[in-house]
């Protein structure tokens, strides 16, 4: 595990790239409740989203190496093309899953990362005769792979605004594509700490809608429905009185319009901002409205 904090420790710093869109934040309702997607909003992620990464066998090899897997691999731990393979089976695991998932009924389906990752060191055991790593082994391997493959860093004022929020009272949550590392690394970016959590600083837990834990991703209304529930059961605050804030018009914006919110779209950063002009599923979508930094946030409150 120190291995895996010092090479966090040692991220490289990341600046948001400018939109060239204006900011929109005439305030038009009261605010009763905030709720934040994270990859592409909170964080600055290189790919634009938690899906969307880029598998690496250099970045396969120095996870294993950095979790300390690779003294276990014997002499499959010197041919790249072992690493291949390796990939090839989590992609192939990945694709099953989701289409069994699909002839189930569930349209947008999601994939706990832990579960699959553990499938294929059983497939590796079986040919390579390596041995499986124990549970929190491989977490300390997905954490530094999924940093690797795509490199994520706070967007400016993140820090600030949960914190200025977290004091105000308001209600706060996350809706947010993710997996096991995510609060993980967001607790990271916030405390300084690295530690395996299921929960981030400053985010009430029961506004925390994570898709590794329902196994849908956004779009799915079940998301938003479910943090909805919590606010009109446990707050009392009505859906028209909640914000939330995505980058992406079809994932974030969209779902979020269908289940009631206000909507902001996160226009801060290009590698992020999706804005879908040509899916017709977003014809006629406008977000509330336009922040093109976070620190805008607090104009809205």
């Amino acid at each position: 595990m120190k291995q895996v904090k010092t090479f966090i420790d040692r991220l490289p710093e990341l600046h948001p790239i400018p939109t060239g869109m204006s900011p929109q934040i005439k305030i038009k309702s009261k605010i009763r409740a905030i709720l934040f997607d994270i990859y592409g909003t909170l964080l600055i992620s290189s790919s634009g989203t938690i899906q969307a990464t880029t598998s690496s066998t250099q970045h396969l090899k120095k996870a294993m190496e950095l979790s300390g897997m690779i003294d276990e691999l014997g002499t499959a731990g010197n041919s790249m093309d072992f690493y291949q393979k390796v990939i090839e089976y989590f992609n192939d695991r990945i694709i099953k899953l989701r289409k069994a998932k699909k002839a189930a009924g569930i349209s947008h389906p999601e994939i706990e990362t832990r579960e699959v990752w553990s499938e294929v060191f059983k497939r590796l055991r079986k040919e390579y005769k390596i041995p499986v790593p124990d549970p929190a082994t491989i977490q300390s391997f997905i954490l530094v792979y999924e940093i690797l493959n795509n490199p994520v860093y706070p967007m400016p004022a993140m820090i600030e605004i949960l914190t200025k929020i977290h004091a105000s009272g308001l209600p706060m949550g996350v809706i947010s594509d993710a997996q096991f590392f995510t609060p993980v690394i967001m607790n990271y970016f916030l405390t300084g700490h690295l530690e395996h959590t299921e929960y981030i600083p400053y985010i009430r837990k029961e506004l925390t809608v994570f898709s590794y834990k329902v196994y849908r991703i956004k779009p799915d209304r079940r998301l938003f429905d479910a943090a909805q529930s919590v606010l009109d059961r446990k707050f009392g605050i009505a859906s028209s009185h909640v914000l939330y804030i995505g980058n992406d018009m079809l994932k974030d914006i969209l779902p979020a319009y269908k289940a009631g919110f206000m909507t902001a779209l996160f226009a801060g950063d290009q590698r992020s901002l999706r804005l879908r002009d040509h899916d017709s599923l977003v014809q006629g979508i406008r977000p509330d409205y336009v922040v093109t930094h976070l620190q805008q946030v607090r104009d809205l409150l």
